[in-house]
């Protein structure tokens, strides 16, 4: 089973249920600036993919700068 997460700066992580779902939402964070904890958290979006449960252990893939 793969899981798939998506994180902003510092912020939690949130689980999708496919990449296609992650990335959209990724697209629609960075675009309104929406759920940062900072202006400066809002412009890094990163891509959890991977075979574990836990992020920590996943592969990071960083979508926005």
């Amino acid at each position: 089973m793969t899981y798939i997460f998506i994180r902003r700066g510092w912020g939690a992580f949130v689980r999708c249920a496919n990449e296609a779902k992650a990335r959209k939402l990724a697209r629609h964070w960075h675009e309104t600036g929406q759920g940062g904890t900072s202006e400066k958290d809002n412009d890094v979006i990163g891509l959890f993919i991977g075979t574990s449960k836990f992020p920590s252990e996943t592969t990071r893939t960083q979508l926005y700068p």
